[in-house]
């Protein structure tokens, strides 16, 4: 829900022109990104695109051996088909 919420203000500042959808997202929050002044700066666009690189918080929150984790990357497939269904 955060996401959805925070993207719809977002896409109304732009709308407003208070915001470009291709300015860096340090013009807005300095610091924001540790060493995001190396000439690749991390764009609004980039930030709703889910393209900015910027790794899912859970993702260092869970490190190591965390059995939710496991499930969440888990893969099945599915069962042969035999044909006396």
């Amino acid at each position: 829900m955060t996401k959805t919420f925070v993207a719809t203000v977002a896409l109304q500042l732009v709308d407003e022109g208070r915001i470009g959808m291709d300015d860096p997202i340090g013009r807005y929050l300095p610091g924001l990104i540790p060493g995001g002044d190396d000439g690749m700066p991390v764009t609004v666009r980039q930030l709703l695109h889910h393209t900015s690189g910027i790794p899912h918080y859970t993702d260092v929150l869970r490190r190591g051996d965390d059995p939710i984790r496991r499930l969440s990357i888990r893969t099945t497939r599915p069962a042969s088909w035999s044909g006396s269904h």
